[in-house]
């Protein structure tokens, strides 16, 4: 079974008009590969490196319920993600994207941008990169055996595309984010940078929330963890949004840690 990801359509079941972040669960996330009214055509990175950190990125796109789909602002999210090095799965705010551009974004933390593009000009642009080529698939849909993780599908002509997640071979990539429900709403690129915990402290799915079951994990004495510069506000005092050393992201008390 293949799975794919992508941005795929706003919460009013429309293009443009919707909220920033994922209000449905469905606005950017995973399906079984389907027969598209306009054909596919594969797009497959050079470097099997590169085509792996594709799907990882869309992966994380599809369990961020912060990334949402829009039009009318679609590189919202490519924006606010190179402050996390384009990874989508840190960004901690809600954002805008569509499908042509969040597949931008999932390129981008494979380490290669791209000038910007839309389903029409994606091919061109992609092959023109020297990164990309087009493997030997007449019929992606009767040809699913041939699709590989990480392969990029976009319609002959401007419709959608998506990143194929799973192949014969794999499944589908942990869904990391699936259960998190984090969103920081204060941004300053002053207080970014790498800290360590001072003392034993409690690493929070949701600030500001001190019950056991919103503990992620529980951070030892001296800890490094990473601020992208996002934090929440609390009652009690400032929370970092941090990316901590398993790569997972959580919310520890500023006062609990010091900049290295």
């Amino acid at each position: 079974m293949i799975i794919i990801g992508s941005a795929r359509i706003n919460e009013k079941g429309t293009t443009t008009g919707g909220l920033p972040g994922d209000q449905t669960g469905n606005e950017v996330a995973t399906q079984i590969l389907y027969q598209h009214s306009k054909k596919w055509v594969v797009i497959r990175a050079v470097n099997p490196g590169m085509a792996e950190l594709i799907a990882v990125a869309m992966q994380r796109a599809c369990d961020n319920i912060q990334i949402g789909y829009d039009q009318t602002d679609r590189n919202n999210l490519f924006d606010v993600s190179k402050i996390v090095e384009y990874d989508p799965g840190h960004v901690a705010i809600p954002v805008h994207c569509d499908c042509s551009s969040l597949v931008r974004v999932c390129i981008a933390y494979a380490g290669l941008i791209v000038p910007n593009f839309t389903t029409r000009t994606e091919k061109s642009i992609l092959l023109k990169s020297g990164a990309f080529y087009m493997p030997a698939i007449t019929d992606p849909w009767r040809e699913q055996h041939l699709l590989v993780r990480g392969d990029i599908l976009v319609t002959f002509t401007q419709g959608h595309t998506a990143v194929v997640l799973s192949d014969d071979t794999t499944d589908a990539g942990p869904e990391d984010y699936a259960q998190r429900k984090q969103v920081a709403h204060c941004f300053d690129p002053k207080i970014a940078g790498v800290y360590r915990t001072t003392s034993d402290t409690p690493a929070k799915y949701v600030a500001g929330d001190n019950s056991l079951d919103n503990i992620y994990i529980g951070l030892i004495r001296g800890c490094p963890v990473r601020c992208y510069g996002f934090y929440e506000d609390c009652k009690s005092g400032a929370e970092l949004f941090c990316v901590l050393p398993d790569g997972k992201t959580a919310f520890i008390k500023q006062a609990a840690t010091e900049r290295v």
